[in-house]
């Protein structure tokens, strides 16, 4: 970088750097709104509620180091597609309105080792965002598939059930389109981070 003065004229390293580029959320201000307004159609500021109140987050959106002792065949755990959460609060809780396309089964669930009990869900309104929660203590959830829940609904206990070492929920957007089936992939520009999202939605991320 410093012998060309800026990215080196290489086709890899220029398509990497426009790979990175295009994953990250470049458009924010300061105070994590977009600029001119926010960008995801009809949604607008201070419709969610909090889905996990009196937590902090534990684990950023984003690349990370591997969570278990090797990654091998599993690349999509360098990227972490949500954020984690964990506090004293008892539950966690639907953000919006918004119907549950998915509720595992516990440990007979193909995806348990992964993602622990965890819930797919899709808002019922405009843009029909995905949500996923993962990791939640066992026989604890209070939804079943297809059960249409209001905003602040308690989903769940908090728990350690997937690749976790302590109690938390890991809580991730996706682009509408998202489908359970979908799976574990590679971060392929169908998850956002959810911390600007929320953050315009005027709940309390620290």
């Amino acid at each position: 970088v410093q012998k060309y003065g800026g990215i080196p004229p290489f086709e890899e390293t220029r398509h990497y750097v426009e790979i990175i580029m295009g994953n990250a959320q470049m458009d924010y201000s300061s105070t994590c709104e977009a600029p001119g307004g926010f960008d995801f159609g009809d949604l607008q500021a201070d419709e969610w509620a909090h889905p996990m109140p009196n937590s902090s987050m534990t684990s950023p959106f984003g690349p990370r180091a591997c969570p278990l002792s090797s990654c091998a065949g599993m690349p999509f755990l360098l990227k972490h597609e949500g954020i984690d959460l964990a506090g004293s609060d008892p539950y966690f809780y639907a953000p919006t309105d918004m119907k549950i396309t998915y509720a595992s089964i516990g440990n007979i669930d193909k995806l348990y080792g992964s993602y622990g009990n965890y819930i797919f869900a899709q808002m019922t309104e405009p843009p029909y965002l995905v949500f996923e929660f993962h990791e939640a203590q066992d026989n604890s959830l209070l939804v079943k598939t297809g059960d249409v829940v209001k905003k602040g609904t308690p989903l769940g206990k908090p728990g350690a059930t997937g690749n976790s070492s302590g109690i938390h929920v890991h809580f991730q957007i996706n682009n509408p389109k998202t489908s359970v089936f979908d799976r574990p992939a590679i971060n392929n520009g169908t998850t956002y981070d959810p911390v600007p999202i929320l953050r315009q939605q005027k709940v309390n991320i620290q």
